[in-house]
């Protein structure tokens, strides 16, 4: 939405006319017209047009010259000479010629309409702005055509706007390159440097706050050549204004409805709810569908949190990135059951039927690494572990689905580590361990010949239990457990026998290696839950 003094050339009063010199004003914004008679005296006329009537004139350079610094973009007139294209040249100052016919009052009047059309424009979109982000009706708000891309076409320029971890929002006048904005530091003219995958833009940031809280960032591109007029300083000025206007009205009644989203989830994993047919009205008012097939899934993003500004901005943080990952898996065609606690992020992941349950739960592996990558170095997170739980048939199985995914985090990263998301099915002969309970019934597990030997060894430190453990573990291969266990052949055929005389066993095939191998099993679990 510019006009400019190359867009001059496309008015039907200037028919026939012809760029002599593109000066360095050519592609920038007008803001008006004047007609020189007189080259004495001519004002401040930063931005304009200038119709020279006669350019035979005396002194000719001088002449020039004081359009130039009066702030003239260039100069459109009848015939000019060689002279005057020179001169223009060395001024870099834009001359257009036009035929002795033209009307120079009919160029006059068609510039100035040309112009005033899109100042009437800007006001138009900067008012319908205003009014829809200052409403107190919310009604229809989400159908307004006032976007990024207005702007951006108002202004001539890129913009792009992004939240506090640097994921964009939404862009107007380009496709950025990435989906992530990085700040890279100020030029001494003002001017911020930010990068969007390999592309590097300057301009100015305004950061959008309510409440006191920056809660994201306006970039808008302006290059070295081109300033923003005063007309543009104060629409953008008025645009932030009514962004933060509607932000602070919208804030409230999304901490409203999160608050209610919270608790649900909440009370739907613990519970704690007076029926089935309560929880699923109470989903209901909000959007939801929780009578549908889910996975419930968990995960815990270790993160330092050093304050409760540091927390707030990890809580806001992983639920955004939670659900623009999951609009980008499943699609954004209904909101996502969402449940975040500090660092803990609980889904409800719908289950696609046409998928077996392994299938599903590699989609929420995948989603839980994307969300730890994409913020681990801006939440400062050292690590992350994650939890699977059975697929729902209704409300009531929610609850026994995320005690499931609780438990696979839990032993999945005591017998395989963090950075992994585990589920029941995964931990194979584990998840037979996990369902004894408590501590007392794992330890009765575990034979009277294993504990003879744990009892005798551990003066020597358990030498010989972690021999066997390592022997047990490398299918009873000498050569492959004496490897492993960096020591000779000979001395583990030496230590294996000692271990059947002190246990009282002929053999260690069968059963009852299967028996010794569960036992321990159990040992390592009982080992990590002491640490």
């Amino acid at each position: 939405m510019l006009f400019t003094m190359e867009k001059t050339l496309t008015l039907s009063s200037m028919e026939n006319a012809r760029l002599i010199v593109k000066g360095e004003h050519f592609t920038n914004n007008l803001k008006g017209v004047s007609i020189i008679e007189n080259f004495a005296d001519m004002g401040n006329k930063e931005g304009y047009a200038a119709i020279v009537l006669d350019g035979n004139v005396s002194y000719l350079r001088d002449c020039i010259a004081r359009v130039k610094n009066s702030g003239f973009y260039g100069i459109i007139t009848k015939n000019p000479s060689d002279e005057m294209a020179e001169i223009c040249a060395e001024l870099n100052l834009t001359l257009i010629g036009i035929p002795q016919s033209c009307h120079c009052h009919r160029i006059v009047e068609q510039i100035a309409d040309a112009i005033l059309k899109i100042y009437s424009e800007r006001a138009e979109l900067m008012y319908k702005a205003y009014d829809e982000f200052c409403s107190t009706d919310t009604e229809g708000e989400e159908n307004s055509g006032t976007t990024v891309d207005d702007i951006a076409d108002m202004l001539g320029t890129r913009i792009v706007t992004y939240y506090e971890n640097g994921r964009i929002g939404s862009a107007g006048g380009f496709k950025p390159e990435s989906a992530r904005v990085a700040e890279l530091g100020e030029e001494n003219d003002g001017r911020s440097i930010i990068k969007i995958g390999e592309q590097i833009m300057k301009g100015y940031i305004l950061p959008f706050r309510v409440i006191g809280k920056t809660l994201g960032r306006l970039f808008i591109q302006v290059e070295e050549e081109r300033e923003l007029d005063d007309f543009e300083k104060s629409a953008i000025k008025i645009l932030m204004l009514s962004v933060t206007l509607k932000s602070t009205k919208s804030m409230a009644v999304d901490e409203i409805e999160l608050r209610l989203k919270n608790d649900l989830v909440s009370d739907l994993l613990s519970g704690s709810y007076s029926s089935e047919r309560s929880a699923v009205l109470r989903a209901k008012d909000i959007g939801w569908n929780i009578e549908k097939p889910f996975i419930v899934a968990t995960m815990h993003a270790d993160a330092a949190v050093k304050n409760i500004n540091k927390a707030i901005r990890i809580n806001r943080a992983l639920r955004e990135g939670m659900n623009a990952i999951m609009d980008d898996m499943l699609g954004s065609e209904q909101s996502h059951i969402i449940g975040i606690t500090g660092d803990v992020v609980n889904v409800l992941w719908p289950y696609d039927s046409e998928k077996s349950y392994t299938a599903n739960a590699d989609d929420i592996r995948q989603a839980f690494e994307r969300l730890y990558e994409e913020n681990k170095e801006y939440l400062e997170l050292s690590s992350y572990s994650g939890g699977i739980g059975g697929k729902t048939n209704g409300a009531g199985d929610i609850r026994k689905s995320y005690n499931d995914a609780v438990n696979a985090m839990k032993y999945g990263v005591m017998t395989g580590g963090i950075n992994k998301t585990y589920d029941m099915n995964g931990l194979g002969l584990y998840k037979l361990i996990i369902r004894m309970g408590s501590r007392e019934e794992m330890e009765s597990f575990i034979p009277n010949n294993l504990r003879r030997l744990i009892e005798y060894d551990s003066a020597s430190k358990n030498v010989l239990v972690n021999t066997l453990d390592v022997f047990l573990q490398c299918d009873c291969n000498i050569t492959k457990a004496a490897s492993v266990l960096d020591i000779h052949y000979k001395s583990l055929v030496y230590r294996i026998s000692r271990i059947k005389e002190i246990m009282e066993l002929d053999t260690l095939d069968g059963d009852v290696r299967l028996e010794i191998q569960l036992a321990f099993k159990i040992l390592h679990i009982m080992n990590s839950m002491n640490q």
